[in-house]
């Protein structure tokens, strides 16, 4: 499978670093067998919609670049509010959902219980 890290901090967050994020990730699921093709990391508030990396992420998952999608914590992710979550969620569901929907289940968010990190991905029964 192949996989893409969004990771995000704050210009203001001086607690957090990008490489914290993208080498726990990367080493779990390479651990797995998936192999990483893309990474997009953002300096900049989750609160604005037009994030340089996450708008470019979008975009290569639209253009089926990548299967799935992980990042650190939902926070890290975006800050723009649920509305805006759930609209996300949805271009990446329609993004990298091959088939038809009668035909999987889809997993929008799963929480990995051994590190914390998040995946918005398809999932096949």
């Amino acid at each position: 499978m192949r996989v893409a890290i969004y990771s995000r901090v704050s210009t203001k967050d001086k607690r957090q670093e990008i490489s914290n994020q993208v080498n726990r990730l990367r080493d779990s699921r390479l651990r797995e067998g998936f192999a990483i093709v893309q990474g997009y990391a953002d300096h900049d508030s989750g609160s604005k919609a037009d994030r340089g990396e996450f708008q470019k992420m979008l975009r290569d998952a639209a253009a089926k670049k990548f299967d799935l999608v992980l990042f650190w914590a939902l926070d890290r992710f975006t800050r723009e509010g649920t509305l805006a979550t759930l609209k996300y969620f949805e271009i990446l569901r329609q993004a990298l959902l091959m088939g038809t929907s009668d035909d999987m289940r889809v997993q929008p968010l799963r929480q990995d219980r051994r590190d914390n990190s998040h995946a918005a991905r398809q999932s096949c029964p």
